[in-house]
């Protein structure tokens, strides 16, 4: 059986632990002994993802290619099903709600189903791409898309919640939702755009505050705080741009 065949029944198998524990979900106000069945059953299927994705590793080896099944679409999807699966186990593991899995796995199911409409076939990587970096890079981003959507459930299930208390009742409590959603952090690193980049300093929100009530055109403005800028920090010229990629 290749790696192919097993995302394909893994998809179906995601869509029928979905649908499976949606019917318990509805049919039963006590879940708690059927839950641990589920979340075994979950367990199950993202171990089976992984052993997917390290068979098409070993089959690129013995195709004489040999390179981490990160590289094409088709790949960077499996993987990406495979870190929101990873992200709602954790969830569910920390927080004891399993909800939010439950309204994540469709994510994971979707991702996985839209692979039928891709090329699986492995191939060799162009020179650019022949890079240990890449994994790294690839990998770490996933986790971090991974991240924003199990956040996303987490904030659509919290709105839900404040906008009926009916709803509210049988959903997880709002301070669990509001932790998994987002929440500040200490920035031991340096000042970088992915962090949000730099507190802005009180005279500038104020000189920002006041900027908000008048009507500029924005090009003049633009070129105006450059030069400014450009003279207090002793360049030739300076542009404000959204973050260094932006300016990129």
């Amino acid at each position: 059986m290749t790696n192919v065949e097993i995302n394909t029944y893994l998809a179906f198998g995601y869509l029928g632990w979905i649908i499976a524990y949606l019917i318990t979900c509805v049919s039963l106000k006590d879940r708690s002994r059927l839950s641990r069945i589920f979340w075994s059953a979950l367990l199950v299927l993202w171990f089976v993802h992984t052993g997917s994705i390290a068979l098409r590793w070993a089959e690129s080896y013995w195709m004489g290619i040999g390179h981490a099944p990160l590289s094409n679409l088709y790949e960077s999807l499996v993987f990406f099903s495979w870190s929101v699966a990873l992200g709602l186990i954790v969830v569910w593991k920390k927080f004891g709600e399993d909800l939010v899995p439950l309204f994540g796995a469709p994510i994971v199911f979707l991702i996985l189903a839209s692979t039928f409409l891709i090329d699986p076939n492995i191939r060799p990587l162009i020179p650019a791409l022949q890079s240990n970096w890449l994994v790294a890079h690839v990998f770490t981003c996933f986790l971090g898309y991974a991240g924003f959507a199990v956040s996303f459930v987490a904030a659509i299930l919290l709105l839900v919640s404040r906008a009926s208390a009916k709803i509210a009742s049988v959903l997880p409590d709002k301070r669990i939702l509001d932790e998994i959603n987002v929440r500040p952090l200490i920035n031991a690193s340096a000042t970088e755009t992915h962090l949000g980049g730099s507190i802005m300093n009180l005279k500038v929100v104020h000189a920002m505050e006041e900027a908000s009530q008048s009507f500029f055109d924005i090009r003049e403005l633009h070129e105006g705080v450059s030069r400014r800028l450009a003279i207090l920090t002793r360049n030739e010229d300076a542009m404000v741009s959204a973050g260094v990629a932006s300016a990129l």
